[in-house]
């Protein structure tokens, strides 16, 4: 198989983790975006300010991916049968992407400018981040000690990271008689909500808002 293309074993591995019952999420409130006061404000900010909060997105993915990868180069995406998007896998320093080339891909994803779907895939530790339009950062197989790092950059650049499991296993979702079957989960950042509660922020409720009790 060409070299720019993913093995077999890749696509399985990644359709394995796309269906993990624990995924964790990038997001600029720390709330769930789902009452219906909000959804006009979420559009609006959706619009007009995650253009300004691309580089922050970037960046977080950017260090992350070097961080746990050595090398990497971009895989093109493949259509028709077993097509899959575009996914920056490993390499071994032979074959690397240049930095502004993987840059400028992660950023013409989220920013809508290019595929709908990129995924990036550190094979040698079982992690998959999915990139989509507007924004959307979705990990897949983050351990405790990649879930403290994601959070810790997250919130040095303004960011929450969410987390969200399911109620599930990963053989349902990967069988076609599972409601939920795999790329149906229609797993998206709004499902998901801060790992950890947080004193600097007011107390929310999982539709969005914060919580107020009028004086009497």
């Amino acid at each position: 198989m060409p070299k720019n293309r993913l093995t077999e074993e890749q696509m399985d591995a990644i359709d394995r983790l796309l269906c993990e019952p624990t995924s964790h999420a990038i997001s600029y409130v720390p709330h769930r975006v789902m009452a219906e006061s909000f959804l006009d404000l979420d559009a609006y900010l959706e619009e007009h300010y995650l253009p300004r909060f691309i580089d922050r997105y970037a960046l977080v993915v950017l260090v992350l991916l070097y961080t746990w990868a050595d090398h990497v180069r971009i895989a093109p995406g493949k259509g028709g049968r077993n097509e899959y998007p575009p996914t920056v896998i490993e390499d071994d320093g032979t074959h690397s992407s240049d930095v502004k080339d993987i840059d400028n891909l992660v950023r013409r994803t989220l920013l809508n400018e290019g595929p709908h779907t990129t995924n990036l895939y550190i094979e040698s530790r079982g992690i998959l981040i999915t990139l989509r339009g507007g924004c959307d950062v979705l990990f897949f197989g983050l351990g405790p000690e990649e879930e403290r790092l994601a959070q810790s950059l997250a919130d040095a650049n303004g960011l929450f990271l969410k987390r969200a499991t399911e109620e599930r296993t990963v053989e349902d979702c990967l069988s076609a008689d599972y409601p939920t079957a795999y790329p149906r989960s229609g797993r998206t950042v709004s499902s998901h909500v801060l790992p950890t509660p947080s004193e600097d922020f007011p107390d929310t409720d999982t539709l969005g808002g914060a919580k107020f009790t009028p004086e009497g």
